[in-house]
């Protein structure tokens, strides 16, 4: 009987939830979702703003720092973030001031910040987690999807410049030891990996992984 108790006992206690809760537009968030910025016009634009908000659903206070992951961000790019009163620029991954979160209320001064830099067709991925480390094992995280695009982009000639893809009727070949990792269209939204695919008229972002290195390239079908 009392292995059977234990037994229930660890299997409630491993089906516990993260008390804190990512809220965009007032909407909760799950863990691992995208949130996606895409800017397309005439003009380059200077900041992309992500105002987010951080709840509490549990029965106890939490003291939340923000952590972040830059390892996927398009070359020369920055991000900086804001969060209980004080913002920070890209030269730190972590928070230094603590947020206290009481139990059952929800913090509103997290506000994350990317920087174009006047770079016109780029797209990076900024991942934020937000955590107690006295509790690091009760976090909500959340990535956030940057690019701005300018409608003039120009037809590359694919021959001319030495790329580790070649593009041809509509379909992406690899010629080099990457791998696909990412097909996106201007709204964010994954395409299909699948080499086969027929990519339509438009712009496209290709992220491209191997063991060492990852790459992000914009790419016009005509």
């Amino acid at each position: 009987m009392k292995n059977i108790l234990f037994l229930f006992s660890f299997l409630f206690a491993s089906q516990t939830f993260s008390q804190l809760q990512i809220l965009d537009k007032n909407l909760p968030v799950n863990n691992g979702d995208t949130i996606t910025q895409i800017y397309y016009g005439p003009e380059l634009i200077i900041l992309m703003y992500t105002d987010l908000k951080i709840k509490n659903t549990g029965s106890t206070t939490q003291k939340v720092v923000v952590k972040v992951d830059r390892s996927e961000m398009f070359p020369l790019t920055e991000e900086g973030f804001c969060w209980a009163g004080n913002c920070y620029g890209h030269y730190l991954d972590q928070s230094e001031d603590t947020a206290t979160i009481s139990a059952n209320t929800t913090n509103t001064t997290f506000q994350g910040k990317y920087y174009p830099n006047d770079i016109p067709n780029a797209i990076s991925f900024v991942t934020f987690t937000f955590i107690d480390p006295s509790q690091p094992a009760d976090s909500a995280w959340v990535v956030c999807k940057y690019g701005q695009f300018h409608e003039n982009i120009a037809s590359l000639n694919e021959s001319s410049i030495d790329t580790p893809y070649k593009v041809a009727g509509g379909k992406i070949t690899i010629n080099s030891d990457c791998e696909i990792h990412s097909i996106c269209n201007l709204l964010g939204e994954n395409i299909s990996i699948n080499p086969d695919y027929q990519l339509e008229r438009g712009v496209y972002f290709l992220t491209l992984r191997s063991k060492e290195t990852i790459q992000h390239h914009t790419i016009y079908i005509e």
